[in-house]
């Protein structure tokens, strides 16, 4: 199954023509990312306006909203688009990226960043993120740890016939530590990094643990390793849902292929159901 971020179908068209042609998706990402960030962002995303209608965010006062792999921003602006004034820590390892959110952070109220690669251990070594181009474009939503991962996320995003063969990867050192380590608050987190979100969980034990926050993981429809995450959080009483945001409904996972999975605790339910239906 190829990974679509849109629910509406017309939007979905769009994106399905989109991701079909390197030219066209490299233009689209940045003009969106530029100019319609307020009309076009991944559906999911949508579930923090219920939230805060539940008056979720006002429950965790002096939370914050943690984005873990900002990429060049695009996701921060999702946020800022339904959630105006609770704080942002976006964690973000590649140093290109990393300055576009510098100059971001000039615009935006209340955003801190972090310049790492998270996983489940810290080191002083500096470790290797691949990072693939198509001629002199950077396709940094695909950066990852692994070059397996990178492909295998550009085979389930783009409907590009041999894609291996358009792109060719850059090598860059990046600093990596656990989340755990940065001492943050999170109420909500958003984790996409590209194959390596297992990892990234099991350096966040202690702060999810402390701060039990709804968890928004981008599996890219593997389920393999979206298990691999359940079996762990199950342990410390979450659940776990698909979003539909049409119907406003948080539905149980059992299986179905979907881009992201929410994970939220047992506690946590009972905070928003007053505007989302949970079933």
């Amino acid at each position: 199954m190829k990974e679509i971020t849109q629910q509406n179908i017309i939007l979905k068209i769009f994106e399905n023509i989109v991701r079909s042609n390197l030219y066209v998706f490299i233009f689209f990402r940045y003009i969106t990312n530029k100019f319609f960030y307020k009309y076009i962002y991944e559906s999911d995303f949508k579930i923090l306006k219920y939230l805060k209608n539940s008056n979720f965010f006002l429950k965790n006062n002096n939370k914050i909203i943690l984005d873990i792999g900002a990429n060049d921003g695009i996701s921060i602006k999702a946020i800022r688009n339904f959630v105006s004034d609770i704080a942002i820590c976006s964690i973000e390892p590649s140093k290109k990226n990393f300055e576009k959110l510098k100059k971001l952070k000039k615009k935006i109220n209340n955003l801190k960043i972090y310049n790492y690669a998270v996983s489940n251990k810290s080191s002083k070594k500096k470790i290797c993120l691949f990072q693939p181009f198509y001629k002199n474009f950077a396709l940094s939503p695909f950066d990852s740890l692994t070059i397996e991962n990178v492909f295998k996320s550009m085979k389930s995003s783009l409907f590009i016939k041999n894609i291996k063969k358009k792109i060719h990867i850059k090598k860059s050192l990046v600093k990596i530590t656990k989340v755990d380590n940065l001492n943050l608050r999170p109420c909500f987190m958003k984790i996409d990094i590209q194959g390596h979100e297992y990892h990234c969980i099991m350096g966040s034990l202690k702060t999810i643990k402390k701060h039990i926050p709804i968890i928004m993981v981008e599996i890219e429809n593997d389920l393999k390793a979206e298990q691999k995450i359940y079996k762990v959080l199950k342990k410390l009483n979450y659940r776990r849902f698909i979003f539909r945001s049409k119907e406003k409904l948080l539905k149980e996972h059992k299986g179905e292929k979907s881009l992201n999975i929410f994970f939220v605790h047992k506690k946590t339910l009972n905070q928003i159901n007053s505007e989302i239906v949970v079933k």
